[in-house]
């Protein structure tokens, strides 16, 4: 029997190259902002959801197995708010976290950022990624955390910003931040993480890092 897996996230560039593969094994309930222009699919059932509202996303998780929160710095639609990128971040994970509990869901399967041992010196992105973390788990539900540097598929965002920044200016002064390492991994590599550790109950509760063959800063 197929099990249900409920995607926050599902709409974006990682969700959308999971779901491909995961539906050839479960039935993905995919959680979007709005369902406009979305279609049900074999085994992906589309579902409008506030993760800001509590009620919501409770009522969006109904009927899954596992999860899987993709989703990171939202804003409310409206955009009118004076809370950081941090503070919504926790909102909507708590959010997560209390729904999956409330509908029974086995484990959260959670993508976030490499973290350096020196915790002392993380970005705020990294320091908001850690916490998520924890908010998830504060709800007794297993999270497994696939911990992942920059991520380079031929529809992400952050290697085309680097190659249009590099095309648009030959000769530049360098700012001081791309001289931090990062550990870049193929966007398959990593769906195939997200999608191994599902139900895999030793790693409840644990997280993985994961990275390619090399280590270089973004110079």
């Amino acid at each position: 029997m197929r099990k249900t897996i409920v995607i926050a996230g599902a709409n974006g560039y990682i969700g959308s190259n999971v779901m491909e593969q995961l539906k050839e094994e479960y039935d993905i309930i995919a959680l979007s902002r709005s369902t406009k222009n979305k279609e049900d699919e074999a085994h992906i059932t589309w579902r409008a959801c506030d993760l800001f509202s509590y009620e919501a996303t409770k009522e969006a998780c109904e009927g899954a197995d596992y999860a899987m929160f993709l989703v990171h710095s939202m804003i409310p639609d409206g955009g009118l708010t004076q809370a950081t990128f941090e503070d919504m971040d926790a909102l909507i994970a708590d959010n997560f976290a209390r729904a999956t509990k409330a509908n029974d869901i086995e484990q959260i399967v959670y993508l976030s950022g490499i973290i350096p041992k020196q915790e002392k010196t993380l970005s705020r992105h990294l320091k908001s990624r850690l916490e998520v973390e924890r908010i998830l788990g504060g709800q007794g539900v297993p999270v497994t955390t696939i911990r992942a540097g920059l991520i380079i598929g031929p529809e992400g965002s952050s290697f085309p910003i680097l190659a249009k920044l590099v095309k648009r200016l030959p000769t530049m002064i360098l700012p001081r931040w791309t001289k931090t390492e990062t550990h870049p991994i193929d966007i398959r590599e990593a769906v195939q993480a997200l999608i191994s550790v599902v139900g895999a109950e030793s790693l409840y509760d644990r997280h993985i890092d994961i990275g390619g063959p090399e280590v270089m800063t973004y110079l």
